[in-house]
C-alpha cells in the first residue's frame, strides 16, 4: 500500500458533508507525493497509479461537488 492510498479510500467512502475536505486532501497528498518521488524506473507503477486515482478523484469532485480538481484551480 502506498502512503496516499489511505487518503484517497477516506475521500471515496466519505459521505456528503466531508466530501470536498476529503478529496482536495487526497489531491493534496498524492499530488505532493508525485513532486518529490524521483523519475526512476521503479517508482512507475506508482506514478501510474496516483495519476488514475487523481483523475478518478477529479471525476468524482465534478459529478458528486460540481466543481473541477485541484490542477484545474491552480
Amino acid at each position: 500500500m502506498f502512503p496516499w492510498e489511505a487518503p484517497y479510500h477516506a475521500a471515496i467512502l466519505e459521505d456528503d458533508s466531508l466530501l470536498a475536505a476529503r478529496i482536495t486532501q487526497a489531491e493534496e497528498v498524492i499530488t505532493r507525493r508525485l513532486w518529490k518521488m524521483p523519475r526512476l524506473q521503479e517508482n512507475e507503477e506508482e506514478r501510474a497509479l496516483a495519476a488514475r486515482v487523481l483523475a478518478s478523484l477529479a471525476v468524482l469532485r465534478q459529478e458528486r461537488l460540481g466543481t473541477k480538481p485541484i490542477c484545474e484551480r491552480l
